[in-house]
């Protein structure tokens, strides 16, 4: 039985790694792609910086100071790949720009309510903003570790490549940082493994809407 759920673990990660590849290998799509990513970066920005200044440390600090920076990164790339479209590519790209962000958003509230609902029975109103803040950061970083690092290689153009380096370096220490955080909710009965496996599943129809929304457009 487990051999079989690892079986299916693996398959649905390829399937992504797939995904990711075709999404990277076209202009429009690369560029559909990568904007859906900004949120990510912009959300947990928003996120860090709403935390009580008592809880305030010098590594959130740093945390937030990333966010803002990859966000700024990822728009500033998107921008220069616009101006080597034409017309008529641009049109198509405005339009999925459009379509996969909200579909991030909507990945990352369906998160946010998860997290929230959980962690806030476990906790006390002292550390509910900490907690919470430490359980999607974990979940969100895990995240970015599966896509940023497939994007470092082929068939990835080189200049997103070498972006995909720097920012993968920064997620694995916020990885680090906040996994420890995290896995102290564990002892009062917080079950990070079902977390875990229920924002696969929220991934997967992310995945699914995005490619819908560029084959629909592109398509066309």
């Amino acid at each position: 039985m487990r051999t079989s759920q690892n079986e299916h673990i693996l398959e649905k990660k390829h399937a992504q790694i797939s995904t990711i590849n075709s999404f990277v290998s076209e202009p429009i799509s690369e560029i559909a792609f990568i904007s859906s990513l900004y949120p990510f970066e912009h959300i947990g920005l928003k996120w860090i910086m709403s935390q009580r200044f008592c809880d305030w440390t010098e590594a959130k600090h740093k945390h937030s100071f990333d966010e803002l920076r990859h966000g700024d990164l990822l728009l500033k790339y998107v921008q220069e790949k616009k101006l080597q479209l034409s017309s008529i590519d641009l049109f198509q790209v405005t339009q999925l720009e459009s379509l996969t962000q909200k579909t991030t958003h909507k990945y990352l509230k369906k998160l946010f309510h998860l997290v929230l609902s959980k962690v806030y029975r476990v906790t006390s109103d002292e550390d509910k903003y900490h907690y919470s803040y430490a359980v999607l950061s974990l979940l969100i970083e895990k995240r970015l570790m599966n896509i940023y690092p497939h994007m470092q290689k082929d068939p990835a153009p080189v200049q997103l490549q070498n972006l995909m380096k720097k920012l993968v370096e920064d997620e694995f220490e916020h990885l680090n940082m906040v996994s420890p955080e995290a896995y102290k909710l564990k002892k009062e009965g917080l079950d990070l493994s079902e977390l875990i496996k229920i924002e696969e599943e929220y991934i997967s129809d992310w995945y699914n809407e995005i490619s819908s929304s560029i084959q629909n457009i592109i398509v066309q």
